[in-house]
Protein backbone atom coordinates (compact mmCIF):
# COMPACT_ATOMS: atom_id res chain seq x y z
CA UNK A 1 0.00 0.00 0.00
CA UNK A 2 3.10 2.34 0.50
CA UNK A 3 3.98 1.98 -2.89
CA UNK A 4 1.22 2.42 -4.22
CA UNK A 5 -0.11 5.64 -3.07
CA UNK A 6 2.73 7.75 -4.45
CA UNK A 7 2.10 6.01 -7.69
CA UNK A 8 -1.45 6.92 -7.44
CA UNK A 9 -0.94 10.20 -6.86
CA UNK A 10 1.17 10.85 -9.58
CA UNK A 11 -0.92 9.35 -11.79
CA UNK A 12 -2.81 11.75 -10.93
CA UNK A 13 -0.89 14.68 -11.56
CA UNK A 14 -0.50 15.83 -7.25
CA UNK A 15 1.94 15.82 -5.16
CA UNK A 16 1.54 15.37 -0.94
CA UNK A 17 2.31 19.34 -0.28
CA UNK A 18 -1.44 19.15 -2.28
CA UNK A 19 -2.82 17.25 0.01
CA UNK A 20 -4.63 18.20 3.20
CA UNK A 21 -2.02 17.25 5.89
CA UNK A 22 -5.30 15.33 7.66
CA UNK A 23 -7.46 14.36 4.91
CA UNK A 24 -9.57 12.90 8.27
CA UNK A 25 -10.41 16.00 9.91
CA UNK A 26 -10.54 18.66 7.77
CA UNK A 27 -10.73 21.41 10.36
CA UNK A 28 -7.80 21.43 12.79
CA UNK A 29 -8.74 24.13 15.18
CA UNK A 30 -12.23 26.00 13.88
CA UNK A 31 -12.07 28.22 16.54
CA UNK A 32 -9.07 29.50 15.26
CA UNK A 33 -10.97 30.74 12.24
CA UNK A 34 -13.69 33.53 12.54
CA UNK A 35 -16.82 32.36 10.68
CA UNK A 36 -19.30 35.04 11.52
CA UNK A 37 -21.26 36.39 8.53
CA UNK A 38 -19.81 39.84 6.69
CA UNK A 39 -22.09 41.91 5.52
CA UNK A 40 -20.58 43.66 2.04
CA UNK A 41 -22.21 47.64 0.99
CA UNK A 42 -24.18 47.05 -2.45
CA UNK A 43 -22.18 47.90 -5.80
CA UNK A 44 -23.71 48.99 -8.56
CA UNK A 45 -22.85 49.33 -12.28
CA UNK A 46 -24.92 51.03 -15.08
CA UNK A 47 -28.30 49.23 -14.51
CA UNK A 48 -27.32 46.33 -12.42
CA UNK A 49 -27.08 46.16 -8.51
CA UNK A 50 -25.75 43.88 -6.29
CA UNK A 51 -27.56 44.02 -3.02
CA UNK A 52 -27.62 41.44 0.16
CA UNK A 53 -23.70 40.95 -0.06
CA UNK A 54 -22.68 39.08 1.95
CA UNK A 55 -19.68 35.77 3.20
CA UNK A 56 -18.34 33.62 5.65
CA UNK A 57 -16.06 31.37 6.12
CA UNK A 58 -17.18 27.70 7.12
CA UNK A 59 -13.66 25.39 7.59
CA UNK A 60 -10.01 25.40 6.80
CA UNK A 61 -7.92 22.40 6.22
CA UNK A 62 -4.49 22.86 6.53
CA UNK A 63 -2.05 22.35 3.93
CA UNK A 64 2.23 22.37 3.73
CA UNK A 65 2.73 25.70 4.55
CA UNK A 66 -0.35 27.37 3.79
CA UNK A 67 -4.39 26.56 4.44
CA UNK A 68 -7.60 26.14 2.39
CA UNK A 69 -9.84 28.20 3.64
CA UNK A 70 -13.81 26.89 2.29
CA UNK A 71 -16.38 29.56 2.61
CA UNK A 72 -19.63 30.65 1.59
CA UNK A 73 -21.14 33.76 -0.22
CA UNK A 74 -24.46 35.12 -1.50
CA UNK A 75 -25.61 38.06 -3.87
CA UNK A 76 -28.65 38.90 -5.37
CA UNK A 77 -28.12 40.87 -8.73
CA UNK A 78 -30.78 43.17 -9.65
CA UNK A 79 -31.16 44.33 -13.35
CA UNK A 80 -32.80 48.33 -13.56
CA UNK A 81 -32.56 47.67 -17.45
CA UNK A 82 -36.71 47.23 -18.26
CA UNK A 83 -35.55 46.22 -22.25
CA UNK A 84 -31.58 44.78 -21.81
CA UNK A 85 -30.88 41.07 -20.40
CA UNK A 86 -27.48 41.80 -18.35
CA UNK A 87 -24.90 39.39 -19.15
CA UNK A 88 -21.50 39.15 -18.38
CA UNK A 89 -18.65 37.56 -16.81
CA UNK A 90 -18.57 37.57 -12.75
CA UNK A 91 -15.86 36.98 -10.31
CA UNK A 92 -14.82 37.77 -6.66
CA UNK A 93 -11.94 39.28 -4.74
CA UNK A 94 -10.89 39.46 -1.57
CA UNK A 95 -8.81 41.83 0.24
CA UNK A 96 -6.69 41.96 3.59
CA UNK A 97 -6.34 44.89 6.11
CA UNK A 98 -2.69 44.65 4.33
CA UNK A 99 -3.98 45.20 0.90
CA UNK A 100 -3.26 41.83 -0.47
CA UNK A 101 -5.66 40.63 -2.94
CA UNK A 102 -7.25 37.33 -2.50
CA UNK A 103 -8.50 35.29 -5.77
CA UNK A 104 -10.48 32.38 -4.65
CA UNK A 105 -11.20 29.11 -6.60
CA UNK A 106 -15.41 29.63 -7.17
CA UNK A 107 -17.92 28.19 -9.54
CA UNK A 108 -19.41 31.27 -10.31
CA UNK A 109 -18.46 32.41 -13.68
CA UNK A 110 -21.38 33.68 -16.00
CA UNK A 111 -24.01 36.04 -14.95
CA UNK A 112 -27.01 36.33 -16.73
CA UNK A 113 -30.11 38.04 -15.27
CA UNK A 114 -33.55 38.91 -17.64
CA UNK A 115 -34.60 42.53 -18.50
CA UNK A 116 -36.35 43.75 -14.76
CA UNK A 117 -35.56 40.95 -12.88
CA UNK A 118 -33.73 39.53 -10.08
CA UNK A 119 -31.04 36.85 -9.51
CA UNK A 120 -30.26 35.23 -6.28
CA UNK A 121 -26.60 33.68 -6.31
CA UNK A 122 -25.25 31.54 -3.39
CA UNK A 123 -22.18 29.63 -4.09
CA UNK A 124 -19.00 28.10 -1.92
CA UNK A 125 -15.41 29.31 -2.39
CA UNK A 126 -11.64 28.19 -1.58
CA UNK A 127 -9.01 30.30 -0.70
CA UNK A 128 -5.56 29.69 0.08
CA UNK A 129 -3.91 31.92 2.75
CA UNK A 130 -1.33 31.68 4.39
CA UNK A 131 -2.94 31.05 8.04
CA UNK A 132 -6.25 31.56 10.05
CA UNK A 133 -4.90 35.16 10.85
CA UNK A 134 -4.48 35.61 7.61
CA UNK A 135 -7.77 34.66 6.55
CA UNK A 136 -9.61 36.79 9.54
CA UNK A 137 -7.55 39.74 8.48
CA UNK A 138 -10.07 39.82 5.32
CA UNK A 139 -11.96 43.22 5.48
CA UNK A 140 -13.63 42.95 1.97
CA UNK A 141 -15.44 41.12 -0.66
CA UNK A 142 -16.08 42.98 -4.69
CA UNK A 143 -17.93 41.53 -7.56
CA UNK A 144 -15.59 42.13 -10.63
CA UNK A 145 -17.61 42.07 -13.92
CA UNK A 146 -15.72 41.70 -17.18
Amino acid sequence: MRVVLPLLLLALGCTAEDLPLDPEGATADLSALDIRTRLEPDQMWEGLTARAISWRFLSFSPLQKTISAVGSFQITFVNTHLERTWQSQVTIRFRGADGTLHIPETPLGNLSVTADSTVAVRENFILEVKDPTAANAIEQMTIVLF
